[in-house]
């Protein structure tokens, strides 16, 4: 199975289970790019092997989140009494990758972070932006709490780690449910 990681080969798509690519492995991946269909196939380290060098790592939350979009897709149709046939789920789900896929790639070309940052950065600002479109994310100005018209969240860079990430947004998240039941 380990030989299949080291194929000399345009794309190594890991599609079945995590951890296969690690710290330990990644110098010996010949593959030019890497497509995750499986959930967290890469380490965080063979992740930043890979990215240094020069490999194209386009990761799970991207490359496998088809799944999740069509399970939205018959939560609508069933929400509104509709069916969309084969195609016309295809067309949407096409859509919506090729748009997510080419301002992931465009943010990575743009500022020459590694795919899976570029995908962080965007889930946050979106978070974010949605966040205070429903006037959630607050801030204290003249001791009282006002809608934040600009706030960031993170500073991001190369070495930017999913697990800090995720913390950051429970504590984050948790925070502002106190503040909320404190009436805040």
């Amino acid at each position: 199975k380990e030989d299949l990681l080291y194929t000399d080969a345009d794309f190594l798509i890991p599609a079945a289970l995590e951890g296969q690519i690690t710290a330990d492995n990644a110098d010996r991946v010949k593959a030019k790019d890497i497509v995750e269909g499986a959930n967290g196939p890469t380490s965080y380290e063979a992740d930043q092997i890979l990215n240094a060098k020069g490999k194209i790592v386009v990761p799970d939350i991207l490359a496998n989140a088809g799944g999740v979009i069509v399970s939205y897709f018959e939560w609508v149709q069933n929400l509104q009494s509709l069916s969309w046939s084969l195609e016309e789920v295809n067309n949407k789900l096409a859509d919506i990758l090729l748009k997510a896929f080419d301002e992931v790639y465009g943010l990575t070309e743009e500022r020459g972070y590694p795919m899976r940052t570029s995908a962080y950065i965007i889930a946050l600002r979106r978070l974010v932006k949605t966040k205070k479109i429903r006037g959630i994310f607050r801030k204290l100005y003249n001791n009282k709490y006002e809608p934040c018209r600009k706030m960031r969240l993170f500073s991001f860079d190369n070495s930017l780690n999913k697990n800090v990430v995720i913390r950051k947004i429970l504590v984050y998240n948790f925070v502002t449910k106190k503040k909320q039941n404190r009436g805040l």
